[in-house]
C-alpha cells in the first residue's frame, strides 16, 4: 500500500499511531534524514521498547511471524501473500551470483501507540527465502552448465559448493541474528512444531563465540553515538530476554467430557483434571528443558551480563500457539465452514461495513474464523469451572515482558548467591536509530567502498572474524577435514609403495589411481574433492621433484632410461651435472645388426630418431665394409622451408589400400648393391649371423621365350624337344612340354629376417622359415612373390624368457641374371594394421642391372606425421604387418 512520511521521518500508514510495515534500512535511513534535515521532532523523543521475532516457518505460504504481528497488534499489518520485488514485471534482470548475495530481510513495523518496534527476520529459514536462494542456484546452474543432465536440465552442483553455499548463508543468518541480539529488549524465537530444535544451543554459542570476536569492532562503532555508557560498553542497550514461541499443530489432544448415550462410569473411572490445563503442562516442560540444555551448554550462567541472552526465573518464556485450523478432523469442511460464516454478514455488519476501517474492520473479517496461524486464543480453552486455570492469550503473555522495559524496571535474571544487576536502558526513537544505523552499516549492510574509511574497516574486521562461525556451525565440514586430513598419509604411503626411483606418467597416474581408491576408501564429506585435489598436487610434486623419468620412448618402443633431461643442442656436449642434465635419449637396450649388404655385423644402441636408425647406423659401416660396392641411390626428400612436410608425388599411382605417404628427410628407404660376391648356390650364402640351413636363395624360373617343338631345326646349344634324343647325347632334360630349356631365365631370391641379436635367416614363404639339409632348396620363390610377406616374424630361436623375440625383414636379395629381361623393384610396405600407410620409395620402379648380385636393404624403422609405427607386441597382429605382394617383376626384352 501507498506510504507517507510520518512525524518520525517514517512513512506512516493509514491506521493513527502506526509506522511500516517497511525495510529496516529503508526506516533507519528515513529517520535519519528526518532528524537531519528538521532536527529530532518531538515525536522522536518517545521511549521504545524493540522487540526482534526470528525463528523457522513451516511449509506454507503465509508466515508465522508476519501473523504474529498482526495477532499482537490486533490489525492486519503485513499481507497474507507478500510480492517478491525480483519477480516484478518491471524489475529489471539482474544475474547475481547466488553465493555472494544475501537472503536475510529484516522488516521493520512500528506501533506508536504502544511505543513498540518490531523488527522480524526472514532467512532461508522461511519458505519464501528458501524458494528464491533455490531458484537461483538453478538459474545459475543453467548459465553455468547449460544442458548436461541425462535428463535434459542442467547437470547438478557439486556437493562440496553446494554445502558451501548452505553454509555461508547460515553464516550471514548468524550475523543478522548477531544484530538482532545488539539492539533488542525482546527476542521472539519463533518455532512451526512444539519440540525444542536442539541446533540452536549451536547457534547460541555460535553467537556468543563471534560477539565476543567482535565486541572491539561493534565498540568503535557506536562509541559517537548518542547513547548511555553502559550501552557503548557492552554495544547493546541490555541483555535481551528470549521468548520461545511453539506452535501446537495438533499434537496435543484433550478427551471431552462425555456426552448423552456415553457410559458416566468411564468418565468417573478417570483421574481429576489437575491444576493447569494440557498446553500449561507442556509449556512448563519446555520451559525446564530449555533451561537444563542452554544452562548444560554454558549458554545461560549466573550472571546475566554476561551472557548473549537471559530467561526470566520467575515469568513464563516458552508459549504454545494453538493450531488452529490444523487442529481440524475434516479441513474441507472447516473450510467451506469458515467460508460460509464470512460470506454470511449479519444485518446490522452490512450496515457498518461501509463505514468501518483500520483495526473494527480487520476484527470484522476475523469474526466466525480463526487464523490458519498464530492467533489470539480467548480464555475458552479452559474451564475455569474444571479447577484449571485459565491459560493466557498471546498478547498478554507478550506484554507482561514489553510492561518491564517500558516501566524502566529492566530485567533482573541473575540467579545465585551473589547476583549481579545487569545494565538496561531504555532509548528514545532517534537515539535507538542514531545506535541501529551504525551496526546496520558494519554487520549487516558490510560498507567497504572505502576500505580506509573506519565504517569499511570494521566491516572488514566483522567479515574476516565470520570464520569463528565454522567450529560452530559447519561440523560436516570440521569432521570432514579431520577424516580427509587423517587419510591423506594412507593415500601417500598408497602412492610411493613399490616405486622406482625415476618413472614416467603412466607409472604416475597408475599410482596415483591407486591413492585416490585408498583415499575414497577412508574420505568422507564434503571436503573430500578439496583434499582429492590436493593429494593430486601433493603427488606430482613429489614425482616432479626428482623422480620424473623421461618420457621419450624409442623407435622400438623402449623408453628412456635417464631421469627428466634436455638434448643438447647443436654443437653442445652432455652435462651429466647439470639441472636438468643435458644429455642424450637412452634406453640401455642394444642390437646387433647387418651392415647394407650383409657381409659385416655390428652392435648398435637402440635409435630414438629416424636418421639414426635408418642412415647413421649402417653410414658407419658403409666406410668399412660397402663403400666400394656400386650403388643405386634413391632421391632424397630435400626441404624448401624450415619446417618441411613429407613430399608428395601427385603423378605417382596409389596402393588400393590404405594412405600412401613417402620417407622423411634424410631416410635412405633402400639401397641396392652390386656385389662380386662369388655365389655357390650349393652352400649358400657366406655371410654372418645366418643360423645354418637358411642362407640359400630360393630360384625364379622366368619365361624369356615359348616354342614349339616344330619350329626350325635344333643347334647343337639348343635343348631337344620332349621324347627326342639328340644324337651324341643318351638322354636329356625336358623342362616342360612344348618348351626347351634356353627359353628359361633362372633368377634366385632370398627374403631375409634378422633379429635384435643377429640371428638371420631366410624365409621361403609367409610364416615359413627355411630348412635346407643339403644340396639347395628346392622351393621356387613363386610362392612368396605372389604372396604378401610380413614384416615381422616370429625369431626361429626363442629365449628363456616369456617375451617372444621378432625378426624384421631386412634384405632382399636378387641375382639377375644373363638374360634379355629387365627384373624391376617395387617395394611396398605396410608397418602396421589400418589406418597405417603404405611406404614406397620416391621412384616406385627401379631397373635392376642383369649380370649381379643385388641386395635390396628395408628401412631399420618407419615413422609417419604421427609417430613412429612400432613393432607389434603380440603374435596376433602379425599379419597386419606386411611387404606387399609383387616386389619384384620380370620384363623380357
Amino acid at each position: 500500500m501507498p506510504l507517507s512520511a510520518g512525524p518520525l521521518g517514517m512513512p506512516a500508514g493509514a491506521m493513527g499511531g502506526a509506522v511500516g510495515p517497511m525495510s529496516l534500512r529503508e526506516l533507519l535511513l528515513a529517520a535519519t534524514a528526518a532528524a537531519e534535515g528538521s532536527g529530532a521532532a518531538a515525536a522522536g523523543d518517545e521511549e521504545v521498547c524493540v522487540v526482534g521475532i526470528f525463528g523457522k516457518t513451516a511449509l506454507q505460504l503465509c508466515s508465522e511471524k508476519a501473523a504474529l504481528v498482526s495477532t499482537v497488534c490486533d490489525r492486519q499489518v503485513f499481507p497474507l501473500f507478500e510480492d517478491d520485488p525480483e519477480l516484478a514485471d518491471d524489475a529489471p534482470e539482474q544475474e547475481c551470483d547466488p553465493s555472494t548475495k544475501d537472503y536475510n530481510q529484516l522488516q521493520a513495523y512500528y506501533s506508536q501507540e504502544n511505543r513498540v518496534l518490531y523488527l522480524v527476520l526472514t532467512s532461508i529459514c522461511d519458505t519464501p527465502q528458501l524458494l528464491r536462494a533455490c531458484g537461483d542456484l538453478a538459474a545459475a546452474e543453467n548459465r553455468q552448465n547449460g544442458p548436461g543432465h541425462p535428463s535434459g536440465g542442467p547437470s547438478p552442483l557439486p556437493h562440496a559448493e553446494a554445502h558451501e553455499f548452505w553454509k555461508h548463508q547460515e553464516k550471514l543468518h548468524c550475523l543478522s541474528l548477531l544484530y538482532l541480539f545488539s539492539v533488542c529488549h525482546i527476542l521472539l524465537l519463533v518455532h512451526p512444531t512444539c519440540s525444542f530444535d536442539i541446533t540452536y544451543d549451536r547457534v547460541f554459542r555460535a553467537l556468543d563465540g563471534l560477539r565476543q570476536k567482535v565486541l572491539p569492532s561493534l565498540k568503535a562503532a557506536i562509541k559517537d553515538c548518542p547513547v548511555g555508557k553502559e550501552w557503548k560498553l557492552n554495544c547493546r542497550p541490555c541483555p535481551p530476554r528470549l521468548l520461545f514461541l511453539f506452535q501446537l499443530n495438533g499434537a496435543l489432544k484433550v478427551d471431552p467430557l462425555p456426552g448423552r448415550g456415553q457410559d458416566p462410569c468411564s468418565h468417573l473411572e478417570k483421574p481429576p483434571p489437575k491444576k493447569h490445563s494440557p498446553k500449561r503442562r507442556l509449556q512448563h516442560a519446555l520451559e525446564d528443558q530449555i533451561y537444563r540444555i542452554f544452562r548444560k551448554s554454558r549458554v545461560l550462567t549466573n550472571q546475566s551480563i554476561n551472557c548473549l541472552f537471559t530467561v526470566p526465573a520467575n515469568q513464563a518464556f516458552v508459549y504454545i500457539v494453538a493450531g488452529g485450523a490444523q487442529d481440524g478432523n475434516d479441513p474441507v469442511a472447516m473450510l467451506l465452514d469458515q467460508l460460509r460464516s464470512n460470506c454470511t454478514m449479519r444485518e446490522t455488519d452490512s450496515l457498518l461495513a461501509p463505514t468501518l476501517s483500520g483495526s473494527r474492520r480487520y476484527q470484522m473479517m476475523r469474526h466466525g474464523r480463526q487464523q490458519l496461524s498464530f492467533h489470539a486464543e480467548s480464555s475458552s480453552s479452559s474451564s475455569s469451572s474444571s479447577g484449571q486455570l485459565v491459560d493466557c492469550t498471546l498478547k498478554e503473555f507478550l506484554w507482561q515482558h514489553v510492561e518491564l522495559v517500558l516501566s524502566k524496571k529492566g530485567f533482573d535474571d541473575s540467579v545465585g548467591r551473589n547476583p549481579q544487576p545487569s545494565h538496561f536502558e531504555l532509548p528514545t526513537y532517534q537515539k535507538w536509530v542514531a545506535a541501529a544505523l551504525k551496526l546496520y552499516e558494519v554487520t549487516i549492510e558490510g560498507k567497504d567502498d572505502d576500505p580506509t574509511s573506519l565504517t569499511g574497516e570494521l566491516s572488514s574486521k566483522i567479515m574476516s572474524s565470520i570464520k569463528v562461525l565454522e567450529g560452530y556451525l559447519d561440523i560436516d565440514t570440521k569432521f570432514s577435514e579431520n577424516r580427509c586430513q587423517k587419510a591423506l598419509p594412507m593415500a601417500h604411503s598408497a602412492y610411493q609403495s613399490n616405486l622406482p626411483h625415476n618413472y614416467t606418467m603412466t607409472v604416475h597416474k597408475n599410482q596415483l589411481a591407486q591413492a585416490l581408491r585408498v583415499y575414497s576408501q577412508h574420505a568422507r564429506g564434503p571436503a573430500f574433492h578439496k583434499y582429492a585435489m590436493q593429494l593430486n598436487e601433493d603427488c606430482y610434486k613429489f614425482w616432479s621433484n626428482g623422480h620424473q623419468l623421461c618420457e621419450e620412448r624409442s623407435l622400438t618402443d623402449q623408453h628412456c632410461v635417464h631421469k627428466f633431461h634436455l638434448l643438447p643442442k647443436a654443437g653442445e656436449k652432455p652435462e651429466a651435472d647439470r639441472n636438468p642434465p643435458v644429455l642424450y635419449h637412452n634406453s640401455r637396450a642394444r642390437s646387433t645388426g647387418a651392415c647394407n649388404c650383409g657381409r659385416k655385423q655390428a652392435p648398435r644402441d637402440d635409435p630414438f630418431d629416424i636418421k639414426a636408425a635408418n642412415y647413421d647406423f649402417y653410414q658407419l659401416l658403409e666406410e668399412k665394409c660397402c663403400g666400394k660396392l656400386e650403388h643405386i641411390n634413391f632421391p632424397v626428400f630435400q626441404p624448401s622451408t624450415p619446417d618441411p612436410a613429407p613430399a608428395r608425388d601427385e603423378s605417382s599411382p596409389a596402393p588400393p589400400e590404405g594412405e600412401i605417404e613417402k620417407l622423411k628427410e634424410k631416410e635412405p628407404q633402400t639401397q641396392g648393391e652390386s656385389t662380386g660376391l662369388s655365389l655357390a648356390l650349393s652352400l649358400g650364402l657366406d655371410q654372418q649371423g645366418f643360423i645354418p640351413g637358411t642362407n640359400y636363395l630360393m630360384p625364379w624360373d622366368i619365361v624369356i621365350r615359348t616354342r614349339t617343338e616344330d619350329e626350325g631345326d635344333l643347334d647343337t646349344n639348343s635343348w631337344p624337344a620332349p621324347n627326342k634324343a639328340v644324337p651324341g647325347k643318351r638322354s636329356a632334360v625336358v623342362m616342360g612340354r612344348g618348351r626347351r630349356r634356353d627359353d628359361i631365365a633362372r633368377a634366385f631370391v632370398g627374403f631375409e629376417y634378422e633379429d635384435a641379436r643377429g640371428r638371420r635367416f631366410m624365409c621361403s614363404g609367409p610364416d615359413k622359415v627355411m630348412k635346407v639339409m643339403g644340396g639347395g632348396p628346392k622351393e621356387s620363390a613363386i610362392k612368396a612373390l605372389n604372396s604378401d610377406m610380413p614384416l615381422y616374424i616370429l625369431s626361429s630361436t626363442q629365449g628363456r624368457g616369456l617375451k617372444p623375440h621378432y625378426a624384421q625383414f631386412m634384405r632382399l636379395f636378387v641375382v639377375v641374371p644373363d638374360a634379355p629381361l629387365q627384373i624391376t623393384l617395387t617395394p611396398q610396405v605396410q608397418p602396421g594394421p589400418p589406418p597405417c600407410p603404405v611406404f614406397y620409395p620416391e621412384k616406385q620402379e627401379i631397373t635392376l642391372p642383369s649380370d649381379g648380385l643385388w641386395v635390396l636393404r628395408f628401412p631399420y624403422a618407419y615413422v609417419t606425421e604421427r609417430g613412429p609405427c612400432f613393432p607389434p607386441k603380440e603374435s596376433q597382429q602379425l599379419m597386419s604387418y606386411k611387404v606387399l605382394r609383387g616386389i619384384l617383376k620380370a620384363i623380357t626384352q
